[in-house]
């Protein structure tokens, strides 16, 4: 497909193409090709390749708004109980510890 591109097989044949390569200008690109190499070439195939539709950028926002909530989820299930009396006395322990002075809080009660 490249007129100039040097193919081998192994290091023996790398080395004479690499010596073929520095002993001779290399043969003049056709237009086309040319135009292919180039970096508005490129770039066009990437945009082309990293393009989705706005079906599937719906499927990953889901997937994403899914896996978020699982996350949270699976954070606040440690956090919470079956009993509120429980939870309440747990978050009240937090905020004791919040407020003792040795941690670097103010020492003022907490009312819930």
């Amino acid at each position: 497909r490249f007129d100039n591109c040097l193919l081998y097989r192994n290091r023996r044949e790398f080395v004479s193409k690499l010596k073929h390569a520095k002993a001779n200008p290399p043969p003049v690109l056709a237009e086309e090709v040319a135009e292919e190499l180039s970096w508005n070439a490129a770039t066009a195939r990437c945009v082309r390749a990293s393009a989705i539709s706005k079906r599937e950028a719906a499927r990953e926002e889901r997937l994403r708004q899914s896996r978020m909530e699982t996350s949270l989820t699976k954070t606040l299930s440690g956090f919470f109980s079956q009993e509120p009396s429980k939870d309440i006395r747990r978050i009240k322990s937090a905020f004791a510890c919040s407020t003792n002075s040795h941690y670097g809080g103010a020492e003022q009660p907490v009312y819930l």
